[in-house]
């Protein structure tokens, strides 16, 4: 009867995921762990009744306790507060979801189960800096360590604490100003004044034979004159890099703030921010070298014609990043002197030689433009000649879907005469005489309205990565004669690189049709265009990053476009979808096996087709597609004995092939691989916040090269960790 008392109580008291709350501290000789933190923490909320905050407030006492055992300089304890309410704030949201089987409800539970695991690192950011016995230094390095703790706490440095209680003691005796206060101060420092430790509540909570550290607290304890707390500290460097002040306009602000006296002159701010941007860049890449050991990588790359500071001119850049399993990593930009795909080419090969990771790259991202997929000089070609094996094109999708855009637009208004779109001109010019309720959708009903109307909505739930793009699917429903709750906006700017703009600015002259002078020809066309993008274009593009649906969807395109009822510009944007089926080619169909939507018969058809040769080894072809027999095929027929390469580069194993693909979700290899399979990046949008990046930042700050790549690393680093001002 006791024991099953005893096991209801066990019950009953348990924390999901955790286990039983920690009724006392049981650090031992490490550094305490997340999971230990939140025990304790929960022991303090359940058993105890405290409040969260001051749950939070004691653990951290507790912990703050251990880690000066250890002399190591902390954070401030309001940030280590902070850190444990967020914890917390995790346990809660995966804690209203445990009834939830979904695949990315499992996996954050996996993922939080690892974080409990790992170091509750609550270190100073100059921990390794401030700390001067290289033991130390070593200990938290292996605290640290994702492999698991691999030092422990020993007994007291003797030696190390007799010098610093002489030390102390010297300190003591020199800031008293009689020789009376001086004999005072001495036996207090030296233990004699027992009784008024006593007197003042005696033990502090440390152990008997505890050494401060040998952080800024305990130097500026011992020495005769209080320390200054420096200025150009990493933080202060990173947050001055990414708001592109000058070293001069920071010498003012330093002198508002601190004063004329504290502030350091100019050449001393330069020099502290190339230290600390040159250390940051180095911790970066170390960081990067640790967590990417076995993970498949895409390599992104885009040219841009970028201007620098005065007298540098105008030169080619290269934005260079790799993508995969959760990683996104600027790696450089460099110049080049011209865009070429073989200097495009050297110089990919050269970024990901540098960072190490030429043996993790399985796939290229790029876009569609003659000098990065041409035969024989194209920087694709080039990059495989240096890797010495063949790597998976993933074309941007986006690139390839403005072009089939492009080619509608050609058949409704003609080829372009000139770098502006008079038509969108002429509307920037009068849309200050709009009135927003004249707007007016498609007089004739669009087969299939309800359906675009309810997706569209379903997209507005989620997270869009551009603003354009919401603001394109809320006038596709505005369009259709469907209510959102969005006013319509002012027409922006347009480049006829950018069809997304041109896709907003037709559908917004389409709504203000009846009162912007337009001719009966301009009219016509209009709602020509229009109802192409509406009916077949929104979707696919919307749906263009998912890379598992990317062959799926591609070949359905395909299939609209051939079917439409439009026949001329169904045939010029088909025969331009046509050149670019990258996701049926014979390497890329396979992502298909780890699509949700693809029926389990489909994915039968795909493995027997890649397994009827397999052994064969036949250099992959891109895929062919006649437009008129496109409606016989499916994806199973652009399946060979080469589509297994895909399954093989996602480095999880493909024995999940020998099994019929009803039993794949329950095996571990299947899942690995859908999960990569998933994070591959298929649009190349990614390589255009690269451009960005050293679009914003080749102008500002430095001249010298190595510096400036120092600097997009800061910078993409603090916007990271600090994406906005709240």
């Amino acid at each position: 009867m006791a024991a099953a008392t005893a096991a209801r109580s066990r019950s009953a008291t348990e924390v999901w995921l955790l286990g039983q709350p920690e009724p006392n501290p049981c650090w031992g000789k490490q550094l305490p762990k997340n999971g230990q933190v939140l025990r304790r923490f929960f022991h303090f909320v359940r058993v105890q009744r405290k409040s969260v905050k001051e749950a939070a407030s004691l653990v951290t006492a507790e912990v703050a306790v251990v880690w000066e055992k250890a002399r190591i300089p902390t954070q401030k304890k309001s940030r280590c507060v902070e850190r444990i309410l967020r914890l917390y704030a995790s346990w809660q949201n995966l804690d209203r979801s445990k009834k939830r089987s979904a695949e990315v409800d499992v996996e954050n539970r996996r993922s939080f189960s690892l974080a409990l695991m790992t170091l509750f690192d609550i270190g100073h950011a100059d921990a390794f800096d401030l700390i001067t016995v290289d033991e130390d230094r070593q200990f938290l390095l292996g605290q640290r360590c994702p492999d698991g703790p691999r030092c422990i706490m020993q007994g007291v440095d003797q030696s190390l604490a007799d010098r610093e209680r002489r030390r102390l003691e010297r300190g003591v005796l020199k800031r008293s100003s009689s020789p009376e206060r001086a004999t005072t101060a001495t036996r207090s420092s030296s233990g004699l004044g027992a009784g008024d430790e006593e007197e003042n509540g005696g033990d502090d909570g440390r152990d008997a034979d505890f050494v401060p550290s040998a952080g800024i607290s305990a130097q500026s304890a011992c020495s005769p004159k209080r320390r200054r707390t420096p200025i150009m500290t990493p933080p202060v460097a990173a947050a001055l890099d990414r708001t592109r002040i000058s070293d001069r306009t920071a010498v003012h602000l330093f002198t508002a703030v601190h004063g004329a006296d504290a502030t350091p002159a100019r050449s001393t701010v330069r020099r502290h921010r190339r230290s600390a941007r040159e250390k940051m860049a180095k911790e970066i890449k170390a960081e990067m070298t640790v967590n990417v050991p076995a993970v498949p990588l895409i390599i992104h790359w885009d040219g841009k014609l970028v201007e620098g500071m005065a007298g540098e001119g105008i030169a080619e850049r290269l934005p260079i990043l790799v993508s995969g399993d959760g990683i996104q990593k600027l790696l450089m930009v460099p110049k080049l002197a011209a865009g070429t795909g073989v200097l495009t080419g050297q110089a990919v090969y050269d970024a990901a030689k540098e960072w190490d990771l030429v043996d993790n790259i399985i796939g290229m991202c790029f876009d569609t433009t003659v000098s990065n997929t041409g035969l024989k000089e194209g920087a694709c070609v080039h990059i495989m000649k240096h890797v010495k094996r063949n790597l998976l094109h993933f074309a941007c999708r986006h690139h390839v879907l403005e072009l089939v855009v492009g080619a509608a637009f050609t058949v409704c208004f003609g080829p372009s005469s000139g770098p502006e779109i008079q038509l969108f001109k002429r509307f920037v010019k009068w849309w200050p005489l709009a009135n927003q309720a004249s707007s007016k959708p498609l007089d004739d009903p669009v087969d299939g309205a309800d359906k675009i109307i309810a997706t569209c909505h379903a997209l507005l739930k989620e997270k869009q990565p551009r603003d354009d793009y919401r603001e394109m699917v809320q006038l596709t429903i505005i369009v259709l004669g469907g209510e959102v709750e969005a006013n319509i906006r002012k027409p922006g700017a347009y480049h006829r690189a950018r069809w997304m703009a041109k896709v907003i600015y037709t559908l917004k002259i389409t709504l203000f049709r009846e009162e912007f002078a337009l001719t009966k020809h301009e009219k016509r066309e209009l709602i020509r265009f229009t109802t192409f993008i509406v009916t077949t274009y929104v979707e696919p593009w919307m749906s263009a990053h998912c890379s598992t649906s990317a062959p799926a969807t591609d070949l359905a395109l395909l299939k609209a476009l051939a079917a439409y009822r439009d026949k001329e510009i169904g045939r010029a944007s088909g025969k331009v979808m046509a050149r670019h089926m990258w996701y049926v080619s014979e390497e890329l169909v396979g992502l298909s096996l780890f699509d949700e939507a693809t029926v389990v018969e489909e994915k039968r058809a795909i493995v027997s087709a890649m397994q009827q040769r397999l052994g064969e080894k036949n250099p992959p072809r891109r895929a062919d597609v006649a437009l008129d027999a496109v409606e016989q095929r499916s994806l199973a027929s652009f399946a060979t004995t080469n589509s297994v390469g895909l399954v093989t580069a996602l480095g999880a194993g493909h024995d999940f092939l020998n099994v019929d693909p009803a039993e794949w979700s329950g095996r571990d290899d299947y899942t690995t691989a859908r999960r990569r399979a998933r994070h591959l990046r298929v649009v190349n949008d990614f390589a255009e916040r690269g451009v960005a990046l050293i679009s914003a930042f080749c102008g500002a700050i430095t001249r010298d090269e190595e510096q400036r790549q120092h600097l997009l690393q800061v910078v993409e680093r603090h916007r990271a960790l600090y994406p906005c001002a709240k």
